[in-house]
């Protein structure tokens, strides 16, 4: 089954461009992507054993440009991606997850 069928909110993403002179994360215009968002309290445990707490989750397809620190708005709140993982489908990344702190 496709992931696509699932992704049936907007998001709106924005890539961190810089840093400015306060050392506050500064964002290029935003893109409107389809995803799957769900605001959800979870502690998650990153690849070098440090636990991260986050406030929600979202899904878009294999290949949407979004890094660590790029902000989303999603329902008039602002979210920063604090970890993302490249889900494994049968033979490919299906998917990516992102876990989002609300800022």
């Amino acid at each position: 089954m496709s992931i696509l069928s699932h992704l049936n909110q907007a998001v709106t993403v924005y890539n961190r461009s810089s840093k400015n002179a306060y050392g506050e994360n500064a964002y290029g215009s935003g893109a409107s992507i389809k995803a799957r968002f769900q605001e959800r309290y979870k502690v998650i445990r990153s690849a070098t054993g440090e636990f991260i707490e986050t406030d929600a989750s979202a899904w878009f397809p294999y290949g949407t440009t979004i890094d660590k620190h790029d902000k989303i708005a999603y329902r008039s709140k602002n979210w920063e991606v604090v970890a993302l993982y490249n889900r494994q489908g049968r033979d490919d990344v299906h998917h990516v997850q992102v876990f989002l702190k609300k800022i």
